[in-house]
């Protein structure tokens, strides 16, 4: 969540979700969709680490 809202923050600003600002709301989910993909393969990676042993 803390992810989400930053990054909507830094995209949007104060500026509420309509269809002047959409485009900028699309770009924010899409890089929020990369910051958890990211996140995910690293955990993979983490657990595929501490059981390779």
């Amino acid at each position: 969540m803390v992810v989400i809202t930053l990054t909507l923050g830094f995209f949007l600003g104060n500026a509420p979700v309509d269809a002047v600002t959409l485009p900028a709301f699309m770009r924010c989910m899409r890089v929020d969709l990369v910051i958890f993909c990211l996140c995910n393969l690293a955990a993979v990676w983490c657990v595929l680490a501490r059981n390779r042993n």
